[in-house]
């Protein structure tokens, strides 16, 4: 439950501190009670005690209750016995003034449940209820029972009633004076110093008007009567203005006015012709009343403001909300209600006339007074389904078309179109298409450009060894030149389909793109005929990229083609630009191959003849061309695409027929320093009667091999089957040097054979070929049992090397 500690100034403080200050609070109190009595061993003209009480236990969690009571108790009695009551007397009291405020806290507290007491205006009825109806009769009840069970003295009507209202003024006085502490401290501590001033305006009036009616002397209190009525002023303007702890404070200080007036015989109550006792009894319904309007009239006002409060806030919420959506609300009321609409909205269409109303947003959205109608639905018959959104084609203020779906909802008289912008979706799905039938493309291309190295590394192979066994000047020579010059352009084909699919091993280092982009340019220059203008744009600081040179060195040549080719009948100019960018968020948005950061930016651009956007959507699918037969594969763009996505890269492409084309090529940047290289001169491979292990399941291949080494002066044995040759390592495990092996087999991979090779003999080493590297690192390589790997195809000086790279390497680690 939501509670308030009595003083404000405990809430840091330790529970032993906090029970102090409040007993002190409790003391307080009791004695001023006392100064609101006649004589010694009369009853008060009203009781602030019970209030005390009732304030404490519900300030404070059930379970400390017993603590509570425990010390009240003692304080009551203490101070009782001290103002001349006997003991048994105090004694009686104190206990039908404990179960009156515990009979009273449970009331309240089962009435308020976790709510902060006096929240409500019908707290304010609680309490007068349980004050009047609870508090008072139990405290009369007490006292009756102790005249007549106890003293045996008789009672008058009057005695019980004064007892029972006197309680009850107690509690209505006191409780919500000390519940509301807090309140007050806090209003003093961020109210303006003006309305400290009101406050102290309030109360000081409160005092002018108590005195003038409460302590008038009686020969003039008559002129004073009318002062009754103007008391109830300050509390209702402390009610309306300030809070309901003034108005608290206003009654206490009427309450001990008027007591304090009655005692002496002074004040306009004084001066009716009644007794005494009428006297205190017409003061005690006077304040009951009093208390309860003017606390009434707090509480409202206080829930008024918190509601209005809630309400403004709500309202915030809603429009902070609504602005904050990426979707356009229009939001139409009828005739007496204003329309509204959000920021979305106004930047999806542009502004229009206030003065036009709906109907301007409606023609903005191209939709007539009849489709208007029946998008909002309003021929059908209440209940019906809900109607299914409607897309839509409308012109952007920014002059784009932009795709939107309209969503149409009814809320009582209101209807709310929410406008969805599909215009990225729809570009953002069609690039994902885009890129999945990319990829898969290049993992057909992959496996088919896999069989095409096999057939061409036998081919290649052959023809190489062909042609060194025919004597100088031989007629073949010439054509098996020819073959192996066409063999080697079909191998380079297969490169790019590799690179294509990512299949194709990158040797990637740290890079300047400003070397690679110069000799690009240079070739290009040559390539351009007289009627193009190149025009060159290289950045300063342009950050270095971790790639590959020879493969990006591809993608300016592939491009640059392309844009002379697009170029070649009316010229125009050719445009090379290398700068550094810096990749915002907006841009990550629409294309989330790219991250945020510093990238390298490649632009090729053309003033030729351009492409349509259903061209430009194809242009990165192999074999698709728009040139005429003989004058194009149709990789080129598809190899573009493949290099830069293995680089993590992107490549944004813009075109338009008789506009152009601009392609820009984004590669991110790296700390890294470019390594110096160093030239190195490769020995002609001598076998030198190395033994060696080989198997290729396809036989040309493996006739190739055994070939190959047998020419550099190998003694290789050379199968088809990995079985066989598992079995011969078998009987002769020692007899080897090294074992060769092709990755994919139907019988068994490249790996699971050098896994069975290392059981036979452990760290033999073995050497991998493969028509495609799958992107396997050296760490994947030696994880497998492989110390290399040779890329097919491969000439039989290249096979040779490799071999006996890998026999070196073992030596020189000491691995028979």
């Amino acid at each position: 439950m939501t509670t308030r500690t009595i003083p404000v100034a405990t809430a840091g403080l330790s529970r032993t501190s906090r029970l102090i200050i409040e007993s002190a609070i409790f003391a307080g109190v009791v004695a001023f009670g006392y100064t609101l009595t006649p004589r010694a061993g009369e009853p008060a003209i009203w009781w602030p005690p019970i209030g005390a009480f009732i304030a404490w236990l519900l300030s404070r969690p059930k379970r400390d209750w017993p603590l509570v009571l425990g010390l009240g108790t003692l304080i009551r009695l203490a101070l009782a016995v001290s103002n001349g009551l006997p003991a048994t007397v105090a004694l009686w009291i104190v206990t039908g003034s404990v179960i009156g405020s515990v009979v009273s806290s449970l009331a309240l507290r089962r009435f308020m449940g976790d709510r902060v007491p006096l929240s409500e205006p019908y707290d304010i009825v609680a309490f007068g209820a349980v004050a009047i109806l609870v508090s008072g009769p139990i405290a009369a009840i007490s006292a009756a029972l102790y005249r007549i069970v106890v003293t045996g003295t008789p009672l008058t009507w009057l005695s019980p009633l004064h007892w029972s209202l006197g309680e009850s003024v107690g509690v209505l006085l006191i409780a919500p004076l000390l519940l509301t502490i807090n309140d007050a401290i806090v209003w003093w501590r961020t109210s303006p110093a003006l309305r400290r001033v009101e406050l102290a305006a309030v109360l000081l009036m409160t005092i002018v008007s108590a005195y003038l009616a409460l302590f008038s002397p009686l020969d003039s209190a008559e002129v004073m009567r009318p002062v009754l009525g103007l008391m109830l002023l300050p509390s209702v303007w402390a009610a309306l203005r300030i809070g309901l702890f003034a108005v608290t404070w206003t009654q206490v200080i009427i309450g001990a006015a008027g007591a304090w007036g009655l005692i002496r015989g002074v004040g306009v109550l004084m001066a009716l012709p009644s007794s005494h006792d009428r006297h205190v009894l017409l003061f005690q319904t006077y304040s009951l009343v009093l208390a309860v309007v003017s606390m009434l009239i707090a509480a409202a006002f206080a829930s008024q403001r918190r509601s209005v409060q809630r309400a403004r806030e709500s309202e915030e919420l809603f429009r902070g909300l609504v602005e904050a959506l990426p979707v356009a609300l229009l939001v139409e009321g009828d005739e007496a209600e204003p329309s509204y609409h959000n920021g979305r909205l106004t930047s999806l269409l542009g502004a229009v006339d206030r003065a036009m109303g709906v109907d301007a947003w409606w023609s903005r959205l191209g939709v007539s007074a009849s489709q208007r109608a029946e998008l909002r639905g309003d021929d059908e018959v209440e209940g019906a389904p809900a109607r299914a959104p409607v897309t839509a084609d409308l012109m952007g203020a920014d002059g784009t078309t932009r795709h939107v779906e309209l969503h149409v909802a009814s809320v009582g008289s209101r209807h709310i179109t929410a406008i969805v912008d599909l215009t990225d979706r729809a570009r953002l799905e069609g690039e994902l298409r885009q890129a999945h039938k990319l990829e898969a493309l290049g993992t057909l291309a992959g496996g088919v450009a896999h069989d095409f190295n096999n057939i061409l590394g036998a081919v290649i192979g052959n023809l190489d060894l062909s042609r060194r066994a025919l004597p100088a000047g031989h007629e073949a020579s010439a054509y098996l030149s020819d073959a192996e010059s066409a063999s080697k352009r079909a191998a380079e084909m297969v490169k790019q389909i590799l690179t294509f699919s990512r299949q194709q091993d990158q040797e990637r280092s740290v890079l300047t793109l400003g070397a690679v982009f110069r000799e690009a340019v240079s070739h290009l220059r040559a390539l351009a005929k007289a009627n193009v203008t190149v025009q060159l744009a290289e950045g300063q600081e342009v950050p270095h990229v971790l790639g590959d040179s020879t493969q990006l060195h591809q993608v300016l040549m592939n491009l640059g083609t392309n844009a002379l080719h697009a170029m070649r009948a009316k010229g125009g100019t050719l445009t090379l630009a290398l700068e550094s960018v810096e990749v915002t968020s907006d841009l990550v948005r629409r294309h989330p191959e790219l991250r945020e950061g510093r990238y390298a930016r490649i632009t090729v651009g053309d003033t030729g003849v351009g492409m349509s956007a259903e061209t430009l959507e194809r242009a990165f699918e192999p074999f698709f061309t728009t040139k005429q037969p003989g004058q194009g594969t149709g990789l080129g763009l598809a190899v573009v695409h493949g290099v830069v996505r293995a680089h993590d890269g992107a490549i944004i492409s813009r075109s338009a027929p008789g506009e152009g084309t601009w392609f820009a090529v984004y590669l991110p940047g790296t700390m890294g320093t470019p390594p110096q290289g160093v030239p190195i001169i490769e020995p002609e491979p001598a076998m030198a009667g190395l033994r060696v292990l080989a198997v290729d399941d396809e036989p040309a291949l493996a006739r190739l091999v055994e070939r190959a080494l047998k020419r550099a002066g190998g003694a290789p044995k050379v199968f088809t089957k990995p079985g066989a040759l598992l079995e011969l390592l078998r009987a002769h495990p020692d007899d080897y040097d090294v074992v060769l092996t092709d990755l994919t087999m139907p019988e068994m991979s490249g790996f699971a054979l050098a896994n069975e090779v290392h059981r036979i003999r452990p760290g033999m080493p073995i050497l991998l070929m493969s028509g495609f590297s799958a992107a396997m690192s050296a760490d994947t390589l030696r994880a497998e049992g492989v110390r290399a790997m040779l890329q097919k195809p491969f000439t039989p000086d290249e096979l040779c090397r490799a071999v006996l790279d890998v026999a070196r390497a073992t030596a020189g680690a000491g691995v028979a």
